[in-house]
């Protein structure tokens, strides 16, 4: 959960003078706390299809060069490489 508190470590208190700004205040936390889970979640689903797809690769070229391990081998180190380059680092 390191991801949702983040953006509100660096926040200086707000001043609330009455208790209208209280619920401002508190609409203004609401709204970042939903683009935080919204963006986490983009980001586990671009893994997700980013996997999909490795996967995918890996099953194609085991299909297309059967009897060529070596071949198959060397191409799966590539998708790794590439997939790995593309995945979203978790923060937390």
């Amino acid at each position: 959960m390191e991801f949702f508190w983040a953006p509100f470590n660096t926040l200086k208190r707000p001043k609330c003078e009455s208790i209208s700004d209280y619920g401002r205040v508190a609409d203004v936390l609401i709204k970042s706390i939903n683009l935080s889970l919204n963006k986490r979640k983009m980001e586990m689903d671009h893994n997700m299809v980013i996997e999909r797809v490795r996967e995918e690769f890996r099953k194609e070229f085991q299909r297309q060069l059967v009897g060529r391990p070596e071949l198959v081998g060397e191409l799966v180190e590539i998708v790794d490489e590439v997939a790995d380059k593309m995945l979203i680092a978790d923060e937390g």
